[in-house]
């Protein structure tokens, strides 16, 4: 009964070569028969437009957790404090709760209205400068 090797079969401790390239996950691991002596390995290169795109990405989410974490958050408490002061409170506490705190609540409340979202972030806009894009 002729025995017919698995790629994944072990030789002698040691696991075939194109179970080698397999387990290393090199998807592009040329491998040969070991006795014909020659054993290639490629990686495969990311392109720098590639490499581009996932650095624009990457900054886009940083910008973005940085304005809904941190700027929206502060811009909220100024607008809360600005309404206190300008004898709104109840409007203030309606839309943002009592005493609202920036390092307290790292997201805006739900109760925030819509206009006023739009407004805090025209305000996150001109403290923070432009969204990464590929337009810039």
């Amino acid at each position: 009964m002729a025995y017919k090797q698995s790629p994944f079969n072990v030789i002698k401790g040691q696991m075939t070569n194109k179970a080698a390239g397999l387990a290393h996950g090199d998807s592009m691991a040329m491998q040969t028969d070991p006795k014909d002596g020659v054993i290639l390995t490629g990686k495969k290169k990311t392109s720098q437009k590639k490499k581009d795109l996932l650095e624009l990405v990457n900054a886009q989410g940083q910008y973005d957790r940085n304005r809904s974490n941190k700027v929206l958050p502060e811009l909220a408490e100024i607008d809360s404090l600005t309404m206190v002061a300008e004898k709104k409170g109840y409007e203030a506490q309606k839309m943002y709760g009592p005493k609202f705190q920036a390092e307290k609540a790292p997201r805006l409340p739900y109760s925030v209205t819509k206009e006023k979202r739009k407004e805090l972030l025209k305000q996150a806009h001109k403290v923070m400068g432009p969204r990464p894009s590929l337009n810039n």
